[in-house]
């Protein structure tokens, strides 16, 4: 009796199961990366420098192809935000919507390590609720050294495995506008991408060390660290060398 009833349920199973396989195929279809739509980036600004360093390395992109552009500042930086917003008058003044947030800052000079472990949950926490709460998910993530990284880092593997159960049923969302997509428009997740600093020239820093294990590429501006991170853990990302990026 129970091998009938186990057999009439995988019967009614297999064509529903079959039915919502195609209906995800053809929604993956409609929004593939032929489209060539634009790639929704999201830029993790650090202070002082590692703002100047990473506007450098978008001049090389071209804007209309990135957009919409999400800015995550951490804390109060007047100082950056009005150089992202300088950048923008210029570099994106070509085309694009931008958006500039901030979260929590982690650490403060001296600060104690339980403090800021406190402070890092609660930054992961506001970029969660920024990225669940965008019009469109980011689909490309670049970092490129302050620690607030890491929280925006988590925050970007926990919302998408939030938003995974309707991007499995209805595909990802489509991208707006005018210009090139990539790839990763068809992912669950965004393609993450940690840029190590000019001045680290003969290690990595403590934030690219911890992002290993949560990007899908690690970027360095110099061929000894790359020589030097030939071996390492299996899951974690492996250090590519482009030359110098800015």
């Amino acid at each position: 009796m129970e091998e009938a009833s186990c057999s009439n349920l995988l019967l009614v199973s297999l064509p529903l199961l079959v039915l919502l396989f195609l209906l995800v195929s053809r929604r993956r279809r409609e929004t593939s990366p032929a489209a060539r739509l634009p790639v929704s980036l999201l830029v993790v600004a650090g202070s002082g420098g590692h703002t100047t360093e990473m506007l450098r390395a978008l001049s090389a992109l071209p804007a209309p192809r990135y957009s919409p552009r999400l800015y995550l500042l951490g804390g109060s930086d007047p100082l950056s935000r009005a150089k992202i917003l300088a950048h923008e008058e210029t570099w994106g003044a070509r085309g694009g919507e931008v958006r500039v947030e901030e979260v929590l800052r982690c650490r403060e000079v001296a600060e104690p390590l339980g403090r800021s472990l406190l402070k890092a949950a609660v930054a992961t926490v506001q970029a969660m609720w920024i990225l669940l709460t965008v019009s469109q998910p980011p689909q490309l993530v670049l970092c490129n050294g302050p620690g607030t990284c890491l929280p925006i880092l988590l925050a970007a593997w926990i919302s998408s495995l939030i938003r995974l159960p309707l991007h499995l049923l209805y595909g990802p969302p489509p991208p707006g506008g005018d210009g090139d997509g990539g790839s990763s428009a068809t992912r669950w997740r965004p393609r993450l991408v940690f840029l190590e600093s000019v001045c680290r020239v003969h290690s990595l820093s403590l934030s690219a060390r911890l992002s290993r294990c949560l990007v899908d590429h690690l970027v360095v501006q110099w061929p000894q660290i790359q020589q030097q991170q030939s071996g390492g853990w299996r899951w974690a990302a492996k250090t590519t060398y482009l030359g110098r990026v800015v």
